[in-house]
């Protein structure tokens, strides 16, 4: 290493206090350096924004064929999928997903999720008061993601269940990631047992299982095919409906602002998720020698790419911890970048924006106890609410 004294911490980005506020870690982890070596996990953190945006966006260097989660078991499970496998699978695999989620698919799709979120959002609002995360945070992208692949009622039942596991198990082995993989276990034995006549007719998973019968698709994607499309396609837009409804809560202004100008809920739901990432960190894998911040990486180094962090790095954001529906945070980080960038990021953008639309017809404001400090889901690797009682005023 070049540097005389390389910045480290003793610090546990899994700690229980920590998930619930991991921001002033963070903000810890920035200003000791670039890169700082975290001892209990023998890897290199990356927490500032312009070093995560190059690691993201250079995949042969920062390699994720090995797996990107904490640990070497659920690496070997990552391994097929889209967010590891390199190009030329890569892309072919990626085109089979886009394919089935293009933007003229979701331009037709519009409608159809439009009107879900305004029938969800009207029955949520003649409650008077409701738990924001169960009768909508969770409810409206499973209803989306249950009808678009056409899956099972014994999925569908568990699919909120296997994505939070599923990211558990991604962590470091703490308690959280022991418990999960029984779950995860059960989850691909389960997936692994399906076929086509298993999902409704014209569904996603129909139509993938089709393509294998055909040739166009090996059998042995289509398992992590429907994985990408199950587990972290819900648990990340639960967590950024969780998170927007709790910013305007706390944020009347700029709810009304919203309420009088719906052009700004993209720009909105941008905000919301550059203030807090749906997945907060994943892991990379040096694929050769590499220097960071003037600190010399072995080969192999394991590297954590912070997301959470960049996204609030004030070399990059003025004010990064105030929300601001009217920042330009397009090039926000939460949704990855590069070859690896969420390909189903269309989706979970049309099904929050859709639903923000839906109650900004109807509620003039959201009120609730404890909003400053809501009830924290601890997961190892997705920031989320438990829970969230509100009342609208309409």
């Amino acid at each position: 290493m070049t540097a005389s004294s390389p910045p480290k911490s003793g610090a546990n980005l899994f700690a229980d206090e920590t998930l619930r506020d991991p921001y002033p870690l963070y903000r810890e982890l920035r200003a000791q350096g670039p890169a700082v070596y975290m001892e209990s996990l023998d890897a290199w953190a990356l927490p500032r924004y312009d070093e995560v945006r190059t690691a993201l966006s250079d995949w042969r260097l920062y390699s994720s064929e090995d797996g990107v989660a904490f640990n070497d078991q659920m690496c070997e499970y990552q391994k097929p999928t889209i967010q590891c496998i390199p190009p030329p699978q890569h892309d072919y695999v990626r085109g089979l997903m886009t394919e089935r989620i293009s933007p003229k698919v979701l331009r037709d799709l519009e409608p159809h999720i439009r009107a879900k979120a305004e029938a969800l959002a009207g029955a949520a609002v003649a409650m008077g008061e409701f738990d924001a995360i169960e009768v909508l945070a969770k409810a409206f992208p499973l209803m989306i993601v249950t009808e678009m692949i056409g899956l099972p009622d014994y999925a569908s039942a568990h699919l909120i269940e296997w994505g939070d596991n599923a990211f558990q198990a991604a962590g470091p082995l703490n308690d959280r990631c022991v418990a999960g993989f029984p779950v995860v276990q059960s989850m691909f034995e389960y997936l692994l047992s399906l076929g086509a006549d298993d999902f409704s007719p014209g569904g996603l998973g129909e139509k993938m299982f089709g393509a294998a019968r055909r040739g166009q698709l090996a059998h042995e994607e289509v398992l992590p095919l429907l994985f990408s499309f199950t587990g972290p396609a819900i648990d990340t837009t639960v967590s950024a409906i969780g998170h927007a409804i709790w910013r305007f809560a706390q944020h009347p202004d700029q709810w009304q602002a919203i309420r009088d100008d719906p052009g700004l809920i993209p720009g909105a739901l941008t905000e919301v998720l550059r203030m807090d990432a749906p997945i907060q960190l994943f892991t990379r894998k040096l694929s050769e020698a590499a220097t960071v911040g003037g600190i010399d990486l072995e080969a192999g180094t394991r590297v954590i790419v912070m997301y959470g962090s960049a996204n609030r790095d004030e070399r990059h954001y003025a004010e990064p911890d105030t929300f601001d529906i009217k920042r330009d945070a397009i090039d926000h980080l939460s949704f990855g970048y590069g070859l690896h960038g969420c390909v189903g990021q269309g989706l979970a953008r049309l099904e929050v924006q859709a639903l923000i639309g839906a109650l900004a017809k109807r509620v003039v404001a959201f009120h609730g106890e404890n909003l400053e400090r809501p009830a924290r889901h601890l997961n190892n690797l997705v920031r989320s609410i438990e829970s969230l009682p509100v009342s609208a005023r309409v």
